[in-house]
């Protein structure tokens, strides 16, 4: 199936659309767990704490680029009529508010965390740190935003 086909298709994008949301929370949710796992500082000889850093961090890319196309596939689905600014704004859909916003709400806080952890050298540990905390938020967030 080629872009453009996708594209003129509006039951492909739609299906698109949700199942990269469903993967993006199965991911979501493993790196969650695996942050909570490097914070706690759980490491066994099995799996030491710098294999779990290093998953905990490709983790969470890939759940920003199946995120990424989540979002993407919604505004381009014409099923929901979701804008550009739904996506920043929480509760300004006209779709579906609660849910859209909620959306908008996990993904405000993970552009957060991502955001800060680029500019991590910069901003320094402790800012880094409480910014961080917000992944822990946007994962409910993002689990009523599925429902």
């Amino acid at each position: 199936m080629t872009v453009a086909a996708v594209g003129t298709n509006s039951q492909a994008l739609w299906y698109l659309t949700r199942g990269f949301g469903m993967v993006a929370l199965i991911l979501l949710t493993v790196t969650t767990v695996l942050g909570l796992a490097q914070a706690g500082r759980f490491a066994r000889p099995v799996l030491p704490r710098f294999v779990i850093s290093a998953l905990h961090r490709n983790g969470s890319l890939l759940a920003m680029s199946a995120i990424a196309v989540h979002v993407i596939t919604a505004v381009l689905d014409t099923f929901a009529p979701i804008r550009i600014i739904d996506l920043f704004i929480p509760y300004a859909s006209r779709y579906r508010p609660f849910w859209t916003g909620m959306g908008a709400l996990a993904l405000d806080l993970l552009l957060a965390v991502v955001i800060t952890s680029l500019l991590r050298e910069r901003i320094g540990h402790r800012v880094w740190r409480a910014v961080h905390w917000a992944a822990y938020a946007s994962w409910p967030v993002a689990v009523v935003h599925g429902l």
